[in-house]
């Protein structure tokens, strides 16, 4: 299919995602028919290179995201509660760790809540061990996500001990945007006391905390983006540090006074964050920019196939998520019903088909005839949302891909006249 993309200079192009080429609009494009691929299931399931482990440690938590998946507001997802992974659980997680990590490779073991920090003294016997168990690796990482409030000077110091060891702490903005969607227990904002934690952890480990700390982000609308990117450039502590990833919070389509972002919304946005990077600006809002340029610029310049082999993250595993009870997901992000296995009795060929099995007759039924099916992201965890839902999911990325083929065209086009503007100059 072919698809017009009008840059703002008024230039219209074509997206051909046979070719998967952007190209001057002309008529013949617009009457040429594109092929309409049928998409086949991949049988092969590998899952002896898994080198990323994500722990669940625990389900307590010490506050009350509004937008969390775990707050009760979305189906298929546990709440919060006072689960915490088994010693007899732990010790099976290490077993199916040496049993499915890659030798002579590096192997990476992420931490997971809740707040992960609430059972600490799981997290340290989960190191000891597998650094004593596993020796066949040419490096092993840890990685712990917190949302900062247990960061004590005690914490921190226990921190600074570990080699390799990362934390990911979550801050979305000042303190009244941070607040508002990150409470306690109690009700209070967590803001005050997150900072107070991360000061006091660079004034005692400065060197360590620029080595050891990363910041994630959530906000639920591009608008926000604006606001998060000003207030990081303007904080002393965090400035030099901007988020290693920023989430928009996971669609909730039973809840009717949810507002998404429009494709207005999202032109707007990026419109703004292409005059930053114009500038020669380097924030927040550049760094979305650039990653909305990735889907463009990753593309593969091929014509597509009648029929398209579905390769998915189930037919060669690289990663996994492991919950409290030791049942295994592709990753954290799948709901409670799509578990694929269990550390005790190894992954389910059955369920793994099952899943699979639906995934493809999605494909088939929505992307074969959409225009964004080669540049789409929309991955099996689509399988969370109900079949109605799909088309309110749908059209949101393909507002977000058609954002990205004009602000992207638009880059190009402004690049090229200040070219000719540079040689008229010289």
């Amino acid at each position: 299919m072919k698809i017009k993309v009008q840059s703002s200079l008024g230039n219209v192009y074509c997206y051909d995602n046979h070719t998967n080429s952007i190209l001057k609009w002309t008529h013949s494009q617009g009457n040429s028919i594109s092929k309409i691929p049928i998409y086949e299931k991949k049988n092969e399931f590998n899952c002896m290179g898994i080198s990323s482990y994500t722990i669940e440690i625990t389900q307590k938590c010490n506050l009350r995201c509004s937008y969390c998946c775990y707050s009760g507001n979305y189906i298929d997802r546990h709440r919060h509660n006072e689960n915490v992974i088994t010693q007899d659980t732990a010790k099976d997680v290490v077993s199916f760790i040496k049993h499915h990590h890659t030798p002579d490779a590096g192997l990476l073991i992420v931490f997971y809540g809740g707040e992960a920090l609430l059972a600490r003294e799981r997290v340290e016997w989960f190191i000891n061990t597998i650094r004593q168990q596993i020796t066949d690796v040419t490096g092993i990482s840890f990685s712990l996500s917190s949302n900062g409030l247990l960061l004590t000077k005690e914490t921190v110091d226990w921190i600074c001990t570990i080699p390799n060891l990362l934390v990911n702490v979550t801050i979305d903005g000042a303190k009244e945007d941070h607040d508002r969607n990150r409470k306690t227990s109690s009700g209070m904002g967590s803001f005050d006391v997150v900072m107070q934690n991360l000061h006091l952890f660079k004034k005692n480990h400065e060197k360590e905390f620029f080595k050891r700390v990363n910041f994630l982000s959530t906000v639920y609308h591009r608008s926000e983006l604006r606001k998060l990117s000003n207030f990081w450039e303007g904080n002393d502590l965090l400035r030099s540090k901007r988020p290693v990833h920023i989430s928009f919070v996971i669609p909730n389509f039973k809840d009717k006074n949810r507002i998404y972002d429009s494709f207005s919304d999202k032109i707007k946005f990026y419109s703004f964050a292409l005059e930053s990077m114009e500038k020669g600006e380097d924030n927040c809002m550049t760094d979305a920019l650039k990653g909305l340029f990735a889907i463009i610029e990753s593309r593969i310049h091929n014509e597509l196939s009648e029929k398209m082999c579905l390769n998915t993250c189930l037919n060669d595993m690289h990663r996994c998520f492991i919950n409290t009870d030791g049942y295994i997901y592709a990753c954290e992000k799948f709901c409670d019903s799509f578990s694929i296995g269990h550390i005790s009795t190894g992954f389910d060929s059955n369920k793994i088909q099952e899943i699979q099995e639906k995934y493809l007759k999605r494909k088939n039924l929505y992307c074969s005839h959409c225009w964004a099916n080669r540049l789409c992201r929309v991955c099996l965890t689509c399988l969370n949302f109900d079949i109605e839902e799909m088309p309110l999911l749908c059209k949101m990325e393909k507002d977000t891909l058609m954002a990205a083929l004009k602000t992207f065209i638009d880059k190009k086009e402004f690049d090229a006249v200040k070219n000719i503007t540079k040689k008229k100059n010289y």
